[in-house]
């Protein structure tokens, strides 16, 4: 049976190399989505099992909270019978998931663009609002069990339906977020495919390991190819820099290096850098503002000494987040480990609060566009930590151009 499927996984690439060649620009481009796709499908059951062995190992099995039942024997006692399934299946989950990142591997060679693109129901609008509205939110909506691991924070198909419900009725023009792998960013698309027009999933393909994680979707057109920079320097995740140009501004969506040590410092330092000089370029050629979100993983504290003070990002960058927020706070933090402290069912009293999440406009073109903090949303939710959305709150924002 092992040698049948090795003979599959070698015979087929040869066979689609040779099919492949002989067509056009377009036609590789769609095989190579479907390539994708099945890549995907290939990777499932791995998904599903490390998010039961994930949950049963790791997880608190306190009654009523993360799917809990209501007493801790009858837990326990799901959690072994779930254990048993999962490991017994891992290895074929496993083989399968090599598999889907062989056919993603040649799918991105064949589409040879660093995104998957989705249309959503909805016409974009060809004249600007008065007000446009921006929502940026570190989701923790990686696939399978990581968002556990990564934020103590329930799987992403448990979230979409009450996350998107969230977003409809935010009646955004922008929606900027990171921590989407590719499977809930689909699974997000569709549920809000009326709202609407453009998707971008998938950003930064990086098969058999993490993607950049980044998401994107617009209201407006689209006007040029969007673009992907990746960092120079990246393991697990594909970290990188998203752009795309919209009729009146550029917006990028970005998520840099995590970590406290200096090591971590020095790339968040270098990754800066080279959005600073992305931003350049792509205002030489088109003359047009750039609005930068993301989750850039830089603890505002308010000293005077941090690393936000330490990178200048008050020199290049208006922050209306800091004008709104300027001190740190339980209430003011964007980002919170408490709710990992929780789902692991440790004491929570070393917690700590950040400010990691920003929402910037080039200091260039703060004369000809105002942008401004409508709101913070509440997606994680302190009082009861097992049923938030992230760990992350999402920055609600307005803008307006003062220059047509």
């Amino acid at each position: 049976m092992n040698g049948r499927i090795s003979l599959f996984l070698i015979g087929l690439p040869i066979l689609l190399l040779s099919i492949v060649t002989i067509g056009n620009k377009e036609f590789r481009a769609q095989i190579g989505e479907k390539l994708i796709y099945l890549g995907l499908f290939l990777e499932k059951p791995f998904h599903t099992s490390s998010e039961w062995i994930i949950k049963d190992l790791m997880i608190t099995n306190k009654p009523n909270v993360y799917g809990n039942s209501d007493h801790r024997s009858i837990e326990n006692f799901k959690r072994s019978g779930s254990l048993v399934l999962s490991f017994s299946g891992s290895k074929l989950a496993t083989l399968l998931a090599f598999a889907g990142g062989f056919f993603e591997y040649f799918g991105d060679y064949f589409n040879q663009k660093p995104y998957l693109s989705l249309l959503g129901s909805k016409a974009p609008l060809q004249k600007p609002k008065e007000e446009i509205r921006f929502l940026t939110l570190n989701a923790c909506m990686f696939f399978g069990g990581l968002p556990l691991i990564n934020g103590g924070i329930t799987p992403a198909s448990d979230r979409i339906e009450s996350l998107s419900a969230l977003i409809k009725g935010l009646d955004i023009d922008f929606l900027l977020m990171q921590e989407v792998s590719f499977e809930p960013g689909l699974d997000l698309a569709k549920e809000l495919e009326k709202e609407f027009a453009h998707f971008f999933v998938r950003i930064g393909p990086n098969p058999w390991k993490l993607e950049s994680c980044l998401f994107a979707a617009s209201k407006y057109p689209i006007i040029s190819e969007p673009k992907f920079i990746p960092f120079p320097y990246h393991s697990l995740m594909k970290r990188g820099v998203f752009c795309i140009e919209t009729p009146d501004f550029w917006i990028l969506n970005t998520h840099l290096e995590e970590g406290d040590n200096e090591r971590a410092k020095q790339l968040r330092e270098m990754e800066v850098s080279l959005i600073i000089d992305t931003m350049n370029d792509l205002k030489e050629t088109s003359k047009k503002p750039c609005l930068l979100f993301g989750d850039l993983n830089v603890p505002k504290i308010g000293n005077g000494k941090d690393e936000y003070e330490r990178l200048n990002l008050n020199r290049d960058f208006v922050d209306p987040y800091n004008i709104k927020y300027p001190i740190l706070s339980e209430l003011s933090a964007t980002c919170t480990n408490l709710i990992q402290y929780y789902a692991y069912g440790e004491n929570p009293k070393h917690a700590t609060f950040e400010i990691i999440d920003y929402a910037l406009l080039d200091k260039e073109f703060e004369e000809d566009f105002v942008l401004s903090v409508d709101q913070v949303k509440e997606t994680l939710n302190l009082g009861s930590p097992g049923n938030s959305l992230s760990d992350h709150r999402g920055i609600l924002l307005k803008a307006a151009i003062k220059k047509r």
